[in-house]
């Protein structure tokens, strides 16, 4: 297990939306909690956004959208944390939220999950600084 911040921007879109798909779909992650936030830019305030899907997102995400995964995230030790953003055709911004604990189990298909996907093994990247 290793913490680190990886950011998934410049990897292909296909290859982002599946794993964005992947992590938000499993059954297996324990004690996850995941959401969708909207930030109307004429109110500039933050609100989850109930109505949003999983494939309405995705839909959503064009190539300058940004996706990072976190594990240890640097805010909080004890978490893995996948999310993505951008802006709407309406200019609002958009974004996807998926976090667990930091533990083996979780980390572990994560993992699996991003080899699967990116073919690349999660602990060969370089920790970020």
């Amino acid at each position: 297990m290793r913490r680190n911040q990886i950011h998934l921007e410049d990897r292909p879109l296909r290859q982002n939306k599946a794993f964005l798909r992947a992590v938000y779909q499993n059954q297996e992650l324990e004690n996850v909690r995941k959401w969708f936030e909207k930030l109307d830019h004429s109110a500039m305030e933050s609100k989850i956004d109930r109505g949003m899907t999983l494939d309405s997102y995705l839909r959503l995400m064009t190539p300058s959208f940004y996706v990072i995964l976190q594990t240890g995230s640097p805010f909080e030790d004890n978490t893995i944390r996948c999310c993505a953003g951008g802006r709407d055709r309406q200019g609002d911004f958009r974004a996807l939220w998926v976090i667990s604990p930091f533990t083996e189990k979780n980390y572990g298909i994560v993992s699996g999950l991003f080899e699967r996907i990116y073919k690349q093994d999660l602990d060969s990247l370089p920790i970020l600084k």
